[in-house]
C-alpha cells in the first residue's frame, strides 16, 4: 500500500507542513527520531481507495523516562513487571499524565528479530506494574513502558525478560543492572559440594550497529558463590545468561539487558536524618569503581519559578562515611533557609567523564534504627552555622600520612576544648553535636583516608566544610584550643590499634606526645609467616623537646616471645607522622 503522509509541525513560530510517500510506516518513526519538534501532526493518505486517517504524535521532551524497570516475577507464561514513576516535578506538567503505554514483544533467539508487539495501558494514578499472560514458555521478550498524556509520550525504559521452560522453577535472577554491568544472583539449588559454575553470557541484539553480536563470555564461578557481577559488558544490549554446574548438564538461563548509556545512577539514595536548616544524605556508589565524581542539587517545591540550586562536584572518595569502615558515600547539605522538608534532593555521577542522569533522594526514613543513623550518616546541625570564614575561626594546621600505611583506615583531626588537654577514650570519638550531647569536651573535626591523605597537607580547623564525614564547626574566636591526630590500623580479625599525636595548645603549639590506645585485647600476630594468639600492651613512649624518641608496643605471644611494633622513629617532629612497621 503506498501511503501519501502529510507532516505538519505546530511548534514552530511559523506552522509548516511537507509531503513525503512511502510504502512503510516504519517511515514515520524514523522521521520522528530524526525530528527535535514537539507536536507533528500525521495524515496518511491510501492511493488505492483514498482514504484518509489522522495521527497526532507528540514527543513531550519534558516527559522521561519511568525509572527502575523490574521483573517481580516470573513464570511458564507469565511475567510480572514493575517500575517507578518518571520524577517530574513540576506540579502542573505531572498532573497532565494520564497513562503508562506498555509494549511486549518475543523476541526470535536464532535471528533476534522481534515479533509483533501487543500493546497495553495503565492508568498512571492506579498502578505501576502489569501482569503478562499467555506468554510462550521458554521465550525471551523485550517490554518497553513510557509515560503518556492525552497529547503524546515520553522517553521509553526497557528491559527484556524470558519465561520460564516447562517444569522449571525460577533460579537465575536478575539482581541489579547498568549499562556496563549485569548482576545476577541464583538459589543454591545444586548445593555446595560440588566443583563449582560455568557462567555463560551471550550477547543476542543490541540498539548500537557497532556492537559485535553472538560474543560468548565464559566465567568460573566458585561453588559457595550466590551471586556474580558479570562486567565490561556493552549498553543498551541484550544477553542471554546460562549458569551450569561443572559436574552437570543442566542448569538455569535467563535474558536481560543492559541499561543505556546515561543510567548509572547511585543506588539506595536516601536521607538519613535530617534537622531544621539541615539534611544528611548516603548512598551506595556506582558498582564496581566506575566513577569518579558525585555532585547534589536541590530545589524548594514552593517556589513559583522552581530552580535548581547545585552544589559543587565532589571526588567520590572525598565522601567518606563518619562509620569505619563503610562502603557507603555520605553528604551533607547545612545553612537552608528553608526547612528541607521543602526540598527535593538529587545526586548523578560522573563515570567516564561523563555525567549520568540525577538520581532523587527518598524520604527519611524515620523508623530506621537508631544505631544505623548514628554510625553511617553525618550528623546535621541543630542550628544555622555562623562565622564561616571570618577572621580567628579558623587555624591551619600539617597533616601527613604514615611512612608505612599497611592495615591504615582511617586518619582522625581531633579538637579538644580543655585547657590543659586532657586524657580521651577514642572509641568515643564522635562529632560536635553529638560531644556535646554526651557531655565530651572534645570532637572530631576532619578524617581522612588513605586515599584522600596522600602527602603532607594543610587543614584549615574551623573552616565551615565537611571532612571526611564530619563537619568542621568554626572556632570560637580568642578561645584557647588543642588538637590530636589519631590514626588507624586494623590488625586480624578487625581488632583496632589507634596511635595519637598531640598538639599542646593551638596559640602555642609546642612539642608531641605519642600515645596508643588498644586496651589488652587479644589478637592474632603475624609473625614472619607464623600467627599468635596474643595481647597489644604499651611499654614506653620517649617525649623531648623537638624530636620524639620511638615509642613501643611491646607483644607476648603464646608460645612466648617479645615482638615489637614501632611506632615512631626518631624525626623531626614537624613532620607529624606516626611510623609502624614490624621489627
Amino acid at each position: 500500500m503506498l501511503m501519501l503522509l502529510r507532516v505538519c509541525v505546530s511548534s514552530r513560530e511559523t506552522p509548516f507542513h511537507d509531503d513525503f510517500r512511502t510504502f512503510k510506516m516504519k517511515y514515520i518513526l524514523k522521521l520522528l527520531l530524526l525530528c527535535d519538534l514537539t507536536l507533528i501532526s500525521l495524515t496518511t493518505e491510501n492511493t488505492n481507495n483514498g482514504s484518509n486517517e489522522d495521527y497526532i504524535i507528540t514527543q513531550l521532551d519534558w516527559l522521561m523516562a519511568p525509572i527502575d524497570l523490574r521483573l517481580i516475577e516470573k513464570f511458564e507464561t507469565k511475567l510480572h513487571i514493575t517500575w517507578e514513576p518518571p520524577e517530574i516535578w513540576d506540579r502542573a506538567l505531572r498532573d497532565l499524565i494520564t497513562h503508562y503505554r506498555i509494549t511486549i514483544a518475543p523476541v526470535d533467539i536464532y535471528t533476534t528479530k522481534l515479533g509483533p508487539a501487543k500493546n497495553y495501558t495503565v492508568p498512571f494514578l492506579y498502578g505501576n506494574s502489569i501482569k503478562f499472560e499467555d506468554l510462550t514458555p521458554e521465550t525471551i521478550y523485550n517490554i518497553t513502558v513510557q509515560a503518556g498524556t492525552n497529547t503524546g509520550y515520553g522517553e521509553i525504559i526497557w528491559g527484556t525478560w524470558s519465561t520460564l521452560p516447562i517444569g522449571k522453577s525460577h533460579i537465575l535472577r536478575l539482581k541489579y543492572r547498568t549499562p556496563t554491568t549485569l548482576t545476577v544472583a541464583w538459589d543454591p539449588v545444586w548445593g555446595t559440594n560440588h566443583r563449582g559454575y560455568f557462567l555463560i553470557a551471550k550477547n543476542l541484539a543490541s540498539i548500537y550497529s557497532h556492537v559485535r553480536l553472538n560474543n560468548v563470555k565464559t566465567f568460573e564461578v566458585d561453588a559457595s558463590m550466590k551471586e556474580f557481577v558479570i562486567r565490561n559488558l556493552d549498553p543498551a544490549t541484550t544477553y542471554n545468561v546460562t549458569l551450569i554446574p561443572k559436574d552437570q548438564t543442566d542448569g538455569a538461563w535467563g535474558s536481560y539487558s543492559t541499561l543505556p548509556l546515561g543510567w548509572f545512577l547511585p543506588r539506595n539514595l536516601k536521607h538519613c536524618e535530617m534537622t531544621k536548616h539541615a539534611t544528611s544524605m548516603s548512598w551506595e556508589p556506582v558498582d564496581h569503581d566506575l566513577d569518579t565524581h558525585y555532585q547534589v542539587r536541590y530545589m524548594r517545591k514552593k517556589e513559583q519559578n522552581m530552580v535548581w540550586t547545585e552544589e559543587s562536584e565532589k571526588l567520590k572518595q572525598d565522601l567518606l562515611c563518619p562509620k569505619d569502615p563503610c562502603s557507603r558515600l555520605c553528604y551533607l547539605v547545612f545553612n537552608l533557609e528553608n526547612n528541607p522538608d521543602e526540598f527535593i534532593f538529587q545526586v548523578r555521577a560522573k563515570v567516564d567523564g561523563i555525567w549520568n542522569r540525577w538520581k532523587t533522594a527518598a524520604r527519611l526514613i524515620v523508623s530506621e534504627p537508631p544505631a544505623i543513623k548514628a554510625a553511617c550518616c553525618i550528623v546535621p546541625p541543630p542550628y544555622h552555622v555562623e562565622n564561616i570564614g571570618s577572621p580567628g575561626t579558623f587555624l591551619e594546621i600539617d597533616i601527613a600520612p604514615a611512612l608505612t600505611e599497611t592495615n591504615i583506615t582511617r586518619y582522625y583531626v581531633v579538637v579538644d576544648e580543655r585547657d590543659p588537654p586532657g586524657d580521651a577514650n577514642w572509641t568515643e570519638l564522635t562529632d560536635k553535636i553529638t560531644a556535646k550531647m554526651l557531655n565530651i569536651q572534645h570532637y572530631v573535626a576532619a578524617s581522612f583516608s588513605k586515599e584522600t591523605l596522600t602527602k603532607t597537607s594543610k587543614v584549615k580547623l574551623g573552616d565551615g566544610t565537611v571532612i571526611g564525614g564530619y563537619l568542621n564547626y568554626p572556632l570560637v574566636k580568642g578561645k584557647k584550643y588543642n588538637y590530636e591526630i589519631y590514626t588507624k590500623w586494623m590488625l586480624n580479625e578487625g581488632q583496632p590499634v589507634i596511635g595519637r599525636l598531640r598538639g599542646r595548645g593551638i596559640r602555642d603549639f609546642d612539642p608531641a606526645q605519642v600515645l596508643c590506645r588498644v586496651g589488652a585485647q587479644p589478637l592474632s600476630f603475624i609473625y614472619r609467616g607464623e600467627a599468635y594468639p596474643g595481647k597489644l600492651e604499651v611499654s614506653a613512649v620517649g617525649v623531648e623537646p623537638g624530636i620524639v624518641r620511638s615509642g613501643v608496643l611491646s607483644v607476648t605471644t603464646e608460645p612466648p616471645r617479645q615482638h615489637s611494633i614501632v611506632w615512631l622513629k626518631e624525626q623531626q617532629l614537624k613532620s607529624k607522622r606516626l611510623v609502624p612497621e614490624l621489627k
